[in-house]
């Protein structure tokens, strides 16, 4: 037999807009719903399941029926007016609302309330209550006082908790004015990014003079805008930019020509540096005047530690970093600015095919070789 309004027998009405007349084809070519009874007497929905009629059976009616009676333990349905009752002694708070709110029709589903509840939860519970059905309740000027529920269209004009530009924004789903202080973008930029990402337009205010722009939403929503706002007024990437030489100075009459020193190989225990004989020789000759401008030492219980460098420096300061303990140069142990010197200035220095310097970084020895390029 045909079945005119299943959603009596307890199955919802899946078409509304459907007569019911089995002559007229259901949207998506999804047949009409029949009954009938199986061989248990029990009775089934089915539909046609082929051209030849044979009908597929679906699910049994009591399986359905019970499935649609079944309440869940763990939630309950109030009216918003219910739920005030109910929470409001339990947080000592009152509430006073326009009857125009009609807040004894509108309903939330909210989960349990058992009596160990903490106040703090309870809270949360009623303000999410709110949000859904688009209210928000205003906290009052004396303490003690009515709590006052408006609906949240109104925020703008409503007496909310601001909150600062670097002030995190509460974790519950009360409602807050956000101040966001841009720097990147201009105010008038900001509203036009938001707009569509409010649940107010109207809860956005450019002030220009000042530089702000004051949004009233939702906790819960200011949480997704402050993430918007800070990749919208984020600074923008600096490029990289080429080591600068410190001693290129047009000005600087000291200052030899560019050279052509270049690292040819780095690893964690050994830096190598093909050096321009020019920059060794100039190294040498300035030596006292290097460390002035590009790097500076202070002796330690190991060595001598490198407590300034130019990172853009040549000379002495390639391969070196900041924190790095001088051990020793062409094996003679450095305990002062004055054994570096000498090291460097050793005669010998100009038979070598390099000079060595070992340091200690991060925990271990590190190799640094200053190779002559006429010595390669």
């Amino acid at each position: 037999m045909y079945v005119s309004r299943p959603e009596e027998e307890g199955f919802p009405d899946l078409f509304p807009e459907q007569k019911r007349n089995p002559s007229t084809p259901l949207p998506h070519s999804i047949p009409p719903w029949y009954a009938d009874t199986d061989q248990s007497g029990d009775l089934v929905y089915s539909t046609p399941g082929s051209s030849e009629g044979m009908m597929v059976t679906t699910v049994l009616v009591w399986i359905a029926l019970s499935a649609f009676s079944q309440e869940d333990p763990t939630s309950r349905e109030w009216t918003i007016a219910g739920l005030f009752k109910e929470v409001g002694p339990r947080i000592d708070r009152t509430f006073l609302y326009d009857n125009s709110l009609n807040l004894d029709t509108k309903s939330v589903t909210t989960p349990a309330l058992p009596p160990e509840m903490p106040n703090a939860q309870l809270v949360r519970i009623l303000q999410k209550a709110l949000q859904v059905n688009g209210l928000v309740m205003v906290a009052p000027d004396v303490e003690g006082d009515p709590w006052t529920v408006y609906h949240a269209s109104r925020s703008q004009k409503l007496s909310l908790r601001v909150l600062g530009s670097s002030e995190e924004v509460p974790s519950d789903y009360g409602m807050y004015t956000r101040v966001y202080s841009v720097r990147q973008i201009t105010p008038r930029e900001l509203p036009a990014l938001l707009v569509n990402r409010v649940s107010f337009p109207q809860g956005i205010h450019a002030v220009q003079e000042a530089g702000i722009v004051l949004v009233t939403d939702y906790a819960s929503n200011l949480r997704k805008l402050d993430k918007i706002v800070a990749l919208a007024d984020r600074a923008p990437a600096k490029e990289p930019q080429p080591p600068v030489d410190p001693h290129s100075d047009p000005e600087n009459k000291e200052a030899p020509p560019a050279y052509k020193s270049r690292n040819i190989h780095s690893s964690q225990s050994r830096d190598v540096w093909l050096m321009d004989p020019k920059e060794i020789q100039w190294t040498l000759e300035i030596f006292p005047e290097d460390m002035k401008k590009t790097i500076g030492f202070e002796p330690n219980e190991n060595g001598l530690q490198v407590t300034r460098i130019n990172s853009g420096g040549i000379g002495l300061s390639r391969g070196l970093q900041l924190k790095d303990t001088v051990l020793s140069v062409n094996g003679q142990s450095i305990k002062s600015a004055v054994d570096l010197e000498k090291s460097l200035k050793d005669p010998r220095n100009e038979r070598r095919r390099s000079i060595i310097i070992v340091v200690y970084r991060d925990g271990r020895k590190v190799v640094i070789e200053y190779r002559s390029e006429k010595g390669k």
